[in-house]
């Protein structure tokens, strides 16, 4: 009898098991279709729904494929209209996939406007976060018939999966105002178009170049050696100068850089500033910097795991907006590239051409940091060259300038050079190439122009 119940139990707890047939989900794929019609339709409609799609949010296979292939066409830097996207499908043979060319046609004929992409896009965009969040509750169902070892655990990794997919469906609200983020540090520590030929903000770089329209500039150096510290004195230098200037952080949060940008700025110690232990005048100088921040143009945006897409749709935006003179990417071996899963050096040219065809676009200048691998440590002189670029592949061919950071103090604490920091120019496709040296104030994460002795 106990059997008999035991199995009986069993054979419930299995039918309980939820199969979804298709399309039972709530779907729109009239939306989604209205969007590959309106860009078809109109290609530039493309850029304002980039940042809200995804391939993977188009929940027909065949409509993931051709919002792809308009995705690569535009990376390309190809015009997008029937002729291209069919002969691209059919050069992919994925042409018979997506219904062939009668289909393509019919797309574009049965949207009379793409006035109302964006509003379509956001209807697609709703249904894949409805449809993520179906799957994994499927999944946490399918997982609660087998015994859970330790509740605690399961519920954390539950936990992680919704947080995850609520960060990819929150990208787009990531950044903030500098003027917000020093308001927000401050109260925690107490309780145009862009101009031809920014200036860098430091004589001598100035003598060398300028950040100018279209310039993809590469800051390479080793870990800790001031890469984020002098790419922020960079930016507050030329938002001083009435810049607009977008810091885009893969690696650091905005609580981070901006405490980093409060030291640089006040000439706060910086390892009290962020332990928020502070003498009384070091706070006087926080309130101080804290209005002198405020006044400036600088957006920071922290979100993980960006791709070269997010990056380029977010600048449009800011650009569109006049709030876009000169962007920063920290830095570029975290930035994913659109194609995932060939060799490393193919997935980081990939980005690295993404960013150049990105600065040339939005006519801005981009200065994007970079890693180089441990070839130097094992060299006399340990000054890096070109070649020490990390999984290079086309940086160093998409750069219109190469800086290359280098401090001695960094590897021997008794230098005689202390405080000095060399800013090889080893590239600059308009100009010289030399050395040139700042002072390093590592106390407040700042560069100054060299005087002679430091």
């Amino acid at each position: 009898m106990q059997q008999n119940t035991a199995k009986a139990m069993h054979k419930n707890t299995a039918q309980v098991t939820p199969i979804t047939p298709p399309y039972t989900w709530p779907v729109d794929f009239e939306a989604e279709q209205a969007v590959l019609g309106a860009i078809l339709l109109q290609p530039s409609a493309l850029q304002e729904v980039s940042g809200l799609l995804k391939p993977g949010y188009f929940l027909r296979k065949s409509h993931r494929i051709i919002f792809q292939c308009l995705l690569d066409l535009d990376m390309a830097g190809k015009p997008i209209d029937l002729v291209t996207v069919t002969a691209y499908l059919h050069d992919q043979q994925m042409l018979d996939r997506v219904g062939g060319p009668v289909f393509l046609a019919n797309l574009s004929d049965q949207v009379g406007s793409a006035a109302n992409v964006a509003h379509y896009a956001q209807r697609v965009r709703d249904k894949a976060l409805l449809d993520k969040t179906r799957k994994l509750a499927l999944k946490i169902i399918d997982a609660l018939q087998r015994p859970v070892a330790k509740a605690e655990k399961f519920y954390d990794r539950v936990e992680a999966a919704i947080f995850r997919i609520g960060q990819e469906f929150r990208k787009s609200n990531t950044a903030a105002h500098l003027a917000t983020l020093v308001q927000e540090e401050t109260e925690t520590l107490t309780k145009n178009n862009s101009s031809p030929g920014i200036s860098t903000g430091f004589l001598d770089v100035d003598q060398m170049f300028t950040w100018s329209p279209g310039d993809v500039v590469v800051l390479a150096g080793r870990t800790s050696m001031g890469k984020t510290s002098l790419a922020l004195n960079f930016a507050l230098r030329a938002a001083r100068n009435g810049a607009g200037v977008g810091f885009f952080s893969l690696e650091m949060t905005a609580s981070q850089l901006t405490r980093r940008l409060m030291a640089a700025a006040g000439q706060i110690n910086a390892e009290r500033l962020r332990e928020g232990k502070l003498s009384q005048a070091e706070w006087t100088s926080v309130h101080r910097v804290r209005t002198d921040l405020e006044q400036l143009n600088i957006i920071v945006d922290d979100a993980e795991a960006r791709s070269i897409l997010e990056i380029r749709s977010e600048a449009r935006r800011l650009r569109a907006a006049q709030k876009l003179d000169f962007l920063i990417v920290d830095y570029l071996q975290l930035v994913k590239p659109v194609h995932r899963g060939r060799n490393r050096e193919e997935e980081v040219s990939e980005v690295s051409r993404g960013l150049k065809a990105m600065a040339k676009e939005l006519k801005i200048p981009v200065l994007v940091l970079a890693q180089l691998n441990r070839n130097c440590e094992y060299r006399t002189d340990r000054r890096p060259v070109m070649a020490d670029l990390r999984e290079s592949g086309s940086i160093e061919n998409d750069a219109d300038i190469v800086l290359l950071l280098y401090r001695d103090e960094y590897y021997d604490s008794g230098s005689q050079n202390k405080g000095l920091a060399e800013v090889n120019i080893a590239k600059n496709r308009n100009g010289r190439t030399g050395l040139v040296k700042l002072t390093y104030l590592e106390e407040f994460l700042r560069f100054e122009d060299y005087v002679g002795s430091v």
